[in-house]
């Protein structure tokens, strides 16, 4: 989404307005054959690699998202608000390429996932601590995302089941996906898909 953040080198993304031609290539092949798409809008966080993409990985604290991988930086409060409006841009492209949904990727230890889960999210400013200051960013993404879009593009959720780790979120009974389910629902206006981690 960010060309800093890619997750892969071969990963298409939706960082500025010259792709929107190919996306749209895309898009209307899709639809030729009476189908609908969606795109995934991701920032892999401390899932990247520092080395592949050429910039430091950000995550919220600078913990590894599990053992053997980069110790990321932590991503500051001001680099957070203007990731929310990328985020918003990049669904605005999609929508003009003429996709008919975004997902967004909260989970995988993805940077969104990462600020959900009590074991990598130790800030203490309005990102971090209780469960509510931990959504707040994929909140404000989807906001951001419904108020440059507006109604007309689908919104679905990618989330954990569970970190399947240990202090993280853990599920019992889905208590936890629960609760991240609860808190996103009416902000996802497709679906949330709920995946299993890693």
């Amino acid at each position: 989404m960010i060309r800093q953040q890619k997750g892969g080198p071969r990963k298409p993304c939706l960082y500025d307005d010259s792709v929107i031609p190919s996306f749209k290539l895309v898009a209307d092949a899709v639809h030729a054959w009476g189908a609908k798409i969606s795109v995934q809008l991701q920032h892999a966080g401390p899932e990247g690699n520092a080395k592949l993409a050429g910039y430091p990985i950000k995550a919220p604290t600078s913990i590894a998202s599990h053992t053997g991988k980069d110790v990321p930086k932590e991503i500051t409060a001001n680099e957070l608000y203007a990731l929310i409006e990328d985020y918003g841009d990049a669904a605005l492209r999609a929508k003009k390429a003429g996709f008919d949904c975004v997902e967004v990727h909260m989970a995988h230890g993805y940077l969104v996932s990462s600020f959900i889960s009590q074991r990598t999210n130790k800030r203490v400013d309005e990102f971090g601590g209780n469960f509510e200051n931990r959504m707040r960013l994929s909140r404000l993404i989807l906001e951001n995302i419904r108020k440059k879009t507006g109604d007309s593009l689908g919104i679905i959720c990618r989330i954990n089941c569970s970190d399947d780790t240990l202090g993280g979120n853990i599920t019992t009974g889905c208590g936890n996906s629960s609760r991240v389910f609860r808190k996103l629902r009416s902000r996802c206006n497709s679906c949330i898909q709920s995946s299993p981690y890693p």
